[in-house]
């Protein structure tokens, strides 16, 4: 692998006027290098020695949050990242693998160059036109640190600020003169980094094109594509084929219909690749627990991409006991999660472009339910229901809701199988 290093300076300098630049351009690519999500998202560590004399961890980390988070609201960019936890490493160690973010708080280090407020350092593979490391270090010797609107005098600066601008330059992007931008120069004291203009959403969604064009802001549509009607004017994508999470569509809504017990009578749901809700109705659950109902609910589904689905299962009536089973036809097996009475079923699992689901019940009151399908991309944690939530945070981001508009993910599911009964898996309908 050709290792090459640059390293990336905050400071008090102009820079070259002109629009967006890449930190560095791919060998035989007319764009720039950029970090490969196919095998996960942009993980992240603060550094456990190399802390802030000026702000708690949990400011730092809301910082840091918050810049990630700026650079997912271009819906025309997909940049999934999520924080590890926090190791014991300084800032530019090049024997440490991970993305460290620290403070050099006792000294600035000569070789960094005098009066930084931060540097960041990327190494990358221009022949693979890819970025594949990198670290933040931040200047708290000679620089205050606060997390607001700085005064101005005594060397204050926004944390959050320089942050966005930073994580711009560990995403593969380079200065830019134009007004308005988080990459711009000089810094000004003031929040204004916090946020990306038309020229930084141009520069992150050509580095890391999504496919979508949807928008809540011209600030975060590229420049010359303002945004209206909720679309980035006059911005087009080519139809993305393969994994369905690339598409970023709106979610269908879908209505079960009768008749459906056997997967021959069922007409398939013909889907667009994007998350789907299907509303099911009066599920009936007459039977004694020992085996499943005779009402068994069959779906079709043809979808125009495949990919990596979390499916949940939520029954309206309170003490149902109901059963959920995938089946793909590309593999011709199936995957099942059981559960205790009254709770929301999960599971997750690969599918294909047609694929079949079966609902039925075991016990309890007949019962309407809600069966969604949220199509995952590379390293995302599911959504899941907010009351069925583990207390616990992987402080993620880069999932897409309806809309386009990016949210943090707050939980990380252990989809361990629960309330097992020792039931059997149904055969595969193709099988």
């Amino acid at each position: 692998m050709k290792r090459l290093m640059l390293i990336a300076a905050s400071l008090f300098v102009a820079a070259p006027a002109g629009a967006f630049e890449y930190m560095s351009f791919c060998e035989d690519e007319p764009t720039g290098v950029a970090w490969n999500f196919e095998e996960g998202p942009l993980t992240w560590h603060l550094s456990s020695t190399h802390v802030s004399t000026d702000l708690s961890e949990d400011e730092v980390r809301s910082a840091v949050l918050g810049a990630f988070n700026q650079w997912n609201e271009p819906a025309c960019s997909l940049v999934p990242s999520q924080q590890g936890v926090a190791i014991a490493a300084e800032p530019f160690d090049e024997t440490v693998d991970e993305v460290v973010i620290g403070f050099h708080e006792d000294a600035w280090p000569p070789s960094l160059g005098a009066g930084l407020l931060a540097l960041t350092r990327i190494e990358f593979d221009a022949t693979a036109c890819e970025l594949f490391a990198g670290d933040i270090a931040v200047n708290g010797a000679d620089w205050t640190w606060v997390s607001g609107q700085p005064d101005g005098k005594d060397g204050e600066a926004d944390l959050q600020a320089v942050m966005t601008h930073e994580v711009g330059h560990l995403l593969g992007l380079n200065h830019t003169q134009l007004g308005g931008s988080s990459m711009n120069f000089p810094y000004e004291y003031s929040l204004a980094w916090r946020t990306l203009g038309c020229d930084d959403s141009g520069g992150i969604c050509d580095l890391y094109p999504s496919g979508d064009a949807s928008c809540t802001d011209s600030a975060y549509c590229p420049c010359g594509n303002p945004c209206e009607d909720g679309f980035c004017d006059g911005l087009t994508f080519e139809d993305i084929e393969g994994e369905c999470w690339q598409r970023f569509l709106p979610e269908e809504s879908l209505m079960e219909t009768e008749p459906n017990n056997a997967t021959e009578d069922t007409v398939p749901f013909q889907l667009t690749g994007g998350d789907v809700v299907l509303s099911g109705s009066s599920l009936d659950c007459g039977n004694d627990g020992l085996q499943p109902s005779a009402d068994l609910d069959w779906f079709n589904f043809d979808a125009p991409c495949s990919g990596r689905v979390f499916i949940t299962l939520e029954p309206q009536a309170g003490d149902a006991d109901v059963d959920l089973h995938v089946f793909d036809d590309t593999e011709a097996v199936a995957d099942v999660q059981t559960r205790d009475t009254g709770s929301i079923e999960a599971l997750e699992v690969e599918i294909g472009e047609d694929f079949q689901m079966l609902v039925y019940c075991w016990e309890g009151s007949a019962t309407d339910y809600e069966l969604r399908i949220q199509y995952l991309s590379p390293g995302e944690k599911p959504i899941f229901p907010v009351d069925e939530a583990p207390d616990a945070c992987d402080c993620s981001v880069g999932s897409r809701p309806a809309g386009g508009a990016f949210a943090m993910l707050l939980v990380v599911l252990g989809l361990s199988r629960q309330g097992g009964r020792g039931r059997g898996v149904p055969s595969s309908p193709s099988a």
